[in-house]
This record gives structure tokens, C-alpha cells and sequence, in this order.
């Protein structure tokens, strides 16, 4: 058995791009976004420990994840505090 964490896990590489401020704000694959607030966006090294977005550099190999938002952040007013217009874009 493989002792990497993620040897079961199914991967792609590809070239990414991440945006943030203070948190990852964006998550795009190529040119298109796949992921953005109000869901939490991650970033791990390959060997599974947590990297902060000062920590990596362009051309870092990296595994990036996402969670969900809870509906609430979803919709209505929850919605308008993590639009991304609220971050500039």
C-alpha cells in the first residue's frame, strides 16, 4: 500500500489559478471558475498539510478542495455578504 494520502484519490493536474485577499476568494481551473465564496476554499500540499495563501508560490504543486456553504450563506442576505461583487468583481 501506497504511504502518499492521497494515492486512492481520484487526480487530475491541471493549471490552476487562485485569488484571494485576506481568504481564497476564486478557484480557477484553466480559464474557468469552479469554485468561489461563499464556499470555503482549500489548499493542501501533497502530502496533506494545510497550506495558507502565503505560503505557496506560482508553480507550486498543490491540491485544492472545496466545501460547500451552508444554504444560508446561499441566498437572500447571506448571499449579498459573500457576493463576489462585495469583493470586486
Amino acid at each position: 500500500m501506497s504511504s502518499h494520502p492521497f494515492s486512492s484519490w481520484k487526480t487530475q493536474i491541471v493549471t490552476g489559478r487562485l485569488e484571494y485577499k485576506n481568504e481564497i476568494l476564486a478557484a480557477f481551473m484553466d480559464s474557468m471558475m469552479i469554485a468561489h465564496v461563499p464556499d470555503l476554499i482549500g489548499v493542501v500540499d501533497v502530502t496533506g498539510m494545510p497550506l495558507q495563501n502565503t505560503r505557496y508560490e506560482q508553480g507550486t504543486e498543490v491540491i485544492v478542495y472545496t466545501v460547500p456553504a451552508p444554504a444560508i450563506w446561499q441566498v437572500g442576505k447571506g448571499r449579498q455578504v459573500f457576493d463576489l461583487k462585495h469583493f470586486g468583481y
